[in-house]
Formats: structure tokens, C-alpha cells, sequence
């Protein structure tokens, strides 16, 4: 058992402050012991952690749940943690648990930032975190453009397809008007702006990764609760060359800008977001490998 241990001991190499997510790190864990070692597995690094069996540990590395206190300390002990990565580590995982909690979100955020500077946990303001990282912000935004459209937090709720209270639309509504989101004309209407949010310099992009998992989110809901006259949502399956990547990602953003420039109508009667999604059902498969 002793020389197991030894032989499996986690790669000293790989640190959490590396990171900005915490599976992420766990991942890259992973991958390194299966390199390393192929019959490596999950139920010997469950053994090494003092858990029962080993789907705690996939159910964390799916995102269907998140460490507790004594995991924590598991993991600490495991990958011999100084007090520095210890901590920050730690921050990660309440960054995962405070996924509705914006206030604690910006909260650990910024300690995580003191701890590491520069790795990323950067933000212009609370406003403008709370903006992209919920959903409904930018669909009020739109819907101020509706020809029906009236400045009434009810109204709002009742017309949004997923429940949002109508205090939580007053607070979008006051913060869209200090980010200067939207403005009001002469006569006092609610009217969108030309303004924009710079979400790739100067805001961390777990605004962003929040807000894709919203939409993603709402689009599985109305994959059942829709008809298929109300919604597309289809999908395709194919095999590409990894230079090729760039080039798709560069094709599916000018395909949405132009569904956007083409469609979008001044005094529309309905709001609708496009929300596409392109990733690998694989991993990379090289040359000769069987």
C-alpha cells in the first residue's frame, strides 16, 4: 500500500493558484495520473482521500455538486497545500457555492484576487458584474425597445418567459440607467443606448461564464416547455482538424452578428436570444494512437 501511495502521490508540479477554477485544477490532476499511469483510476484516488467510493469524486469533476468542509481538508491534505493555496483553493470552491449570491460572489472574488494577483479576478464595478452575470438584465434592456413596452416591474415579470420578481426588475432597471445601458428620451421614456460593456478586458469573465450558464440553462427548459414553432434548437455532430478551430469560432460569431444586424427590428413584439454552442465530444486523437 505504501509503495502505491508513493507511486500515485499527486504531481508537486501542479498548483491551485494556477487555476481560476477549482475543477479545473482537479482535472488537470487527472489528466496527469492517467499520462503518468494508465491504469490509474478514480477509485484509488477515492481510497487516498478516505471516501467509500469514488462517485463523490465524479459527481464534483461533473459540476453536480461541490466539496465540503471535510473533502476540503481531504484535498489539502492530498496535495500538500501551503497555507497560500490552502486558502485560495478554498475561495475557488465558495466562488462555485455562491453561484446565485452576487454580493458574495464580488466578495470572494476580490479576495481571491488579493491572493493572487493578476490571474484574473478583475472587476470595473459591482454594477456592472451584476449586469453580465444575470440574464434577465439584458433581455429588460432589449425589451424597452417593444412597442408595447411599459416601465412597470409587473408588467415586466409577466412578460419575461422565466420568473424574475419585480423587485429584482426595479434594481435592473436603476442599474441599466447608471451603467447608462439605457437612457430616458425627452419625454421621459425608457429607451436603449448605444452603449456597451467591455466584458473582455476589464471584467472577469466569471460574469460571463455565469451568464452563458443561464441561457444554456433557460434554452433546456424550453426545449420541452416550447413548441418547435416557437424555438429552434438543433444541433450536428462532425469531425475537424484542431488548426480548423479558430475558423469555426470565427464563423459562428459572424453568423450571429449578422442573424442580429439582419432581424433586429426597432418596435419588435417579442424578445429572443441566440445562445450557440461548439465544443468537443473528444478528446485530441493523434497520430498512431489506437
Amino acid at each position: 500500500m505504501k509503495a502505491t501511495q508513493t507511486q500515485d502521490r499527486p504531481d508537486e508540479r501542479i498548483s491551485p493558484l494556477a487555476f481560476k477554477d477549482y475543477r479545473s485544477f482537479l482535472l488537470a490532476h487527472v489528466q496527469s495520473k492517467k499520462s503518468a499511469n494508465p491504469s490509474w483510476s478514480y477509485t484509488v484516488w477515492a481510497r487516498q482521500l478516505g471516501l467509500k467510493s469514488s462517485s463523490t469524486l465524479i459527481m464534483i469533476l461533473n459540476g453536480q455538486r461541490n466539496p465540503g468542509r471535510g473533502l476540503l481538508q481531504d484535498f489539502s491534505r492530498f496535495f500538500k497545500f501551503n497555507e497560500s493555496e490552502r486558502q485560495y483553493f478554498a475561495d475557488l470552491v465558495r466562488l462555485a457555492k455562491a453561484h446565485s449570491d452576487v454580493q458574495l460572489s464580488m466578495a470572494v472574488m476580490k479576495q481571491l484576487e488579493e491572493r493572487n494577483p493578476g490571474k484574473g479576478f478583475r472587476l470595473l464595478d459591482q454594477d456592472t458584474f451584476i449586469a453580465v452575470s444575470q440574464w434577465h438584465f439584458f433581455a429588460i434592456r432589449e425589451m424597452v425597445q417593444l412597442r408595447e413596452f411599459r416601465e412597470d416591474p409587473e408588467w415586466i415579470a409577466s412578460h419575461l418567459q422565466f420568473p424574475v420578481k419585480p423587485e429584482k426588475i426595479e434594481e435592473a432597471l436603476q442599474t441599466l440607467l447608471r451603467l447608462n445601458l439605457i437612457s430616458r428620451d425627452p419625454q421621459g421614456r425608457l429607451q436603449a443606448t448605444a452603449s456597451h460593456l467591455d466584458t473582455t478586458n476589464d471584467i472577469s469573465s466569471e460574469g460571463l461564464k455565469r451568464h452563458h450558464e443561464q441561457q444554456l440553462a433557460n434554452a433546456s427548459h424550453c426545449l420541452r416547455a416550447l413548441s418547435p414553432e416557437s424555438r429552434e434548437i438543433s444541433g450536428g455532430c462532425f469531425s475537424i482538424k484542431s488548426e480548423s478551430l479558430p475558423r469555426a469560432k470565427e464563423m459562428i460569431r459572424s453568423f450571429a452578428v449578422k442573424l442580429c444586424n439582419e432581424l433586429e427590428a426597432k418596435g419588435g413584439d417579442q424578445i429572443f436570444q441566440i445562445e450557440l454552442a461548439f465544443f468537443p465530444l473528444t478528446k485530441p486523437i493523434k497520430d498512431g494512437i489506437q
